[in-house]
């Protein structure tokens, strides 16, 4: 008589288990791998942007304005936090607002992503002048922009901004997106 082979179904009961329980754990730490990723991505994103207005100030002597993109998305935001993303436009009149016939150069949408994004001591907007410098009418010499992800607001990066438009990355700390 020949011997079957093959597993059975303890052997196989077992199996299942150890994976069931690998994969449990396994799965929320990727998931916060991905959200990590996702909310610092968009700060690094933020930073380069910033870092490319300033310099397009600066060459094309002209005054751009990164601000909060409203609900509506074909505007800046009144308020200091945006669930939707930023505008930058060229200020041709160097009033901080986008008037009709100045061009909207970039809106960036992270509406799919699920974040939230604040800028500090409540500006709603970062104004450049033509020499690169940060507009400080408000009275704020530093301030930090802070990305939160609305899903688990742990998850949180900013960058902050200095007087001369300096920009320093940090892991979010003590800020908050509320």
């Amino acid at each position: 008589m020949s011997k079957i082979k093959g597993f059975t179904l303890i052997e196989l009961m077992v199996t299942v288990s150890i994976m069931i329980i690998v994969l449990s754990i396994a799965v929320p730490s990727f998931r916060d791998t991905i959200l990590n990723n996702k909310v610092s991505g968009v700060r690094d994103t933020l930073a380069r942007q910033l870092s490319s207005l300033r310099g397009d100030s600066i060459n094309n002597k002209k005054n751009k304005v990164l601000c909060l993109l409203n609900n509506n998305k074909n505007n800046c935001a009144n308020e200091s936090i945006s669930n939707t993303g930023w505008l930058i436009f060229e200020d041709e009149n160097n009033d901080g607002l986008l008037n009709n016939g100045e061009i909207r150069e970039k809106i960036f949408d992270f509406t799919e992503e699920n974040l939230k994004i604040s800028i500090t001591n409540n500006k709603t907007k970062i104004r450049y002048n033509k020499m690169g410098i940060i507009d400080r009418s408000d009275g704020v010499n530093n301030f930090s922009i802070v990305i939160c992800s609305n899903v688990n607001n742990t998850k949180k990066y900013a960058l902050t901004v200095g007087a001369t438009g300096s920009i320093q990355l940090e892991n979010g700390g003590v800020l908050s997106c509320d």
